[in-house]
């Protein structure tokens, strides 16, 4: 398991405030099957799993899911999360612990940790 710190996770260099991405994000990676990554644990299309947790205001960038989805389940704190399908749409919900937030195959999607912060697993398959 991989402890990683991230720099404005999902960084989108051409997009601006909450959408650029900012703050820290402390992850472990439970494991990892992504391109380059593949640890080999799995035969299936199960991708990754990741413990997440985002300092208070952290955002993750706005980032399409063009080969996987992937589901959310916030544990503690707060996250406000944006999904956005193609057309633009745009669907916000604020997360509290035992939530969960699912991105299709498709979709975009960033967020803003609350003023506690917020800590959650996130888990992707990839489409097939």
């Amino acid at each position: 398991m991989a402890r990683v710190l991230y720099l404005a996770p999902h960084e989108n260099a051409v997009e601006t405030g909450d959408r650029h991405g900012r703050g820290k994000d402390f992850a472990k990676w439970i494991f990892s099957e992504e391109p380059g990554l593949e640890e080999r644990l799995f035969s299936t299309r199960f991708e990754l799993a990741i413990d997440a947790r985002l300092d208070p205001g952290a955002a993750i960038g706005l980032h399409f899911h063009d080969r996987t989805e992937e589901i959310y389940y916030l544990l503690d704190g707060e996250l406000s999360m944006t999904t956005v399908d193609r057309s633009g749409r745009e669907s916000t919900a604020t997360l509290r612990a035992g939530d969960a937030h699912l991105v299709r195959l498709g979709q975009g999607h960033f967020g803003v940790a609350g003023s506690a912060g917020a800590r959650f697993v996130a888990f992707a398959v990839r489409a097939g």
